[in-house]
């Protein structure tokens, strides 16, 4: 039985994404990292993990979320970040806005019995995955002056995606699109 790497993603508009880009474009130009920035073609916001699950869960998958309702409303993205300065292992760009959270709550309750449900959604859009740290200091620093172009868009779809690991990088594919 074949198992499919799977996660549920929100797509970034082009505008939120031509940020999320420069604000990688600032970072590289510090080099105070080496690590793994996010290609721009994979930028997204991860609504839920699944894991390497069979295909038969994905056609199962794929039914539950064609019942989820996108809430209306909107997001920003407002400030660039790590999850802990002691450790920092990623780089990422906050998404503010009650809808993102909203949404995520449905995609849960959608898939309640074959998923546990996330204890800890934090709304980000990875930006890099970090190996070593040069200097810790002076990159929590630049993070936290970094001008984010508060970028608003509305929810409008979300993608159920299968991902293929390779020496370079993640490789993704949108198994279904969903437009609400």
């Amino acid at each position: 039985m074949a198992l499919q790497r799977c996660f549920i993603a929100l797509e970034i508009p082009q505008e939120a994404l031509a940020e999320a880009v420069r604000i990688q474009s600032i970072l590289r130009k510090q080099a105070l990292l080496e690590g793994n920035f996010t290609a721009s073609e994979s930028i997204h916001l991860t609504l839920k993990f699944l894991g390497e699950i069979p295909e038969e869960t994905i056609e199962g998958v794929k039914g539950r979320l064609m019942e989820v309702v996108i809430p209306r409303g909107s997001c920003t993205l407002a400030s660039a970040g790590v999850f802990s300065p002691h450790h920092v292992r990623i780089i990422w760009l906050y998404l503010a806005g009650d809808p993102v959270m909203e949404l995520q709550r449905r995609v849960d309750a959608s898939l309640d019995g074959l998923f546990a449900p996330e204890q800890r959604f934090m709304s980000h859009i990875t930006l890099a995955r970090v190996k070593r740290l040069t200097d810790k200091k002076r990159l929590l620093a630049v993070l936290d002056a970094i001008a984010i172009n508060p970028i608003t868009f509305f929810l409008r779809s979300f993608s159920l995606k299968k991902s293929v690991l390779t020496p370079k990088g993640p490789s993704y594919t949108t198994i279904v699109h969903y437009e609400k």
